[in-house]
């Protein structure tokens, strides 16, 4: 296939465990990798990692003239945009009463805000090539909560909703818009907080409590993201898809 043939995904949060693990998963099916995140350096160690065609960009997915600036690196150096991946990661705990406003907004302007203003930047160019692909992150938290998730949870309420709403809106253009939902996941973002001489005992605790026995690994989440980008998803959209080894199903989660 000529470059133009080739598909192209746009991975934001490409610098973390599962932006990272759904970048590599991308470029080992075939695709062209557009790989986004606000720390360049994370970027850079991603980047040689991946066998494929992959070009970086640095930016922040609040802003909205990063974003078209991620999905004109896509048009720019592959000459196409089949896929989109948001995974923004921010989690700043609290109750409603203790959480600091600039905190509440940070949460709120990563997770929620900054996949708006993604999918905003991606539909025209996804439009244009005859329809596409675009996957959120919502969580498990959004649909079951914590103590202290107060931002968090609403964040990723909204981020499913905002998806079922998109997949209305864009389907009849060929564009579908899935969400996945992660549960427990074996990130440093999920021990944050947490000593380094607890983690081990904690995340067997936490294994525990989900019904296949173990916490998820970013392969398990970037599995179903490459899944709903696929061909095999076709008649998918507005999906909000839990990949949590059964926690909802369980319905109670303690840590």
């Amino acid at each position: 296939m000529t470059p133009a043939q080739v598909p192209t995904a746009l991975v934001t949060g490409a610098g973390g465990s599962i932006g990272g693990a759904t970048a590599s998963v991308f470029s080992e099916s075939g695709y062209s990798v557009v790989a986004s995140d606000v720390d360049g350096s994370r970027l850079e160690a991603l980047a040689k990692s991946l066998e494929g065609p992959v070009v970086t960009v640095v930016g922040d997915v609040r802003q909205a003239a990063d974003c078209r600036k991620m999905v004109d690196a896509a048009l720019e150096a592959f000459g196409r945009l089949d896929a989109v991946v948001c995974v923004p990661g921010v989690e700043i705990n609290g109750t409603v009463d203790d959480l600091e406003e600039e905190d509440w907004d940070a949460v709120l302007d990563t997770n929620l805000r900054g996949t708006f203003l993604v999918c905003q930047a991606a539909v025209p160019a996804l439009r244009g090539f005859g329809g596409g692909a675009i996957v959120t992150i919502g969580s498990v938290i959004g649909r079951a909560s914590l103590p202290t998730a107060t931002a968090y949870s609403a964040a990723k309420a909204g981020v499913e909703a905002l998806t079922r709403t998109m997949a209305l809106d864009h389907a009849r253009e060929g564009i579908r818009v899935n969400c996945v939902l992660p549960g427990p996941v074996d990130t440093p973002h999920a021990w944050q907080g947490v000593a380094q001489d607890e983690i081990a005992d904690l995340r067997a605790r936490v294994g525990d409590e989900v019904p296949i026995g173990r916490v998820g690994q970013p392969q398990d989440i970037a599995a179903a993201i490459h899944f709903l980008c696929s061909d095999s998803a076709a008649f998918i959209t507005g999906v909000g898809l839990p990949v949590d080894g059964g926690l909802l199903a369980k319905g109670a989660l303690s840590h």
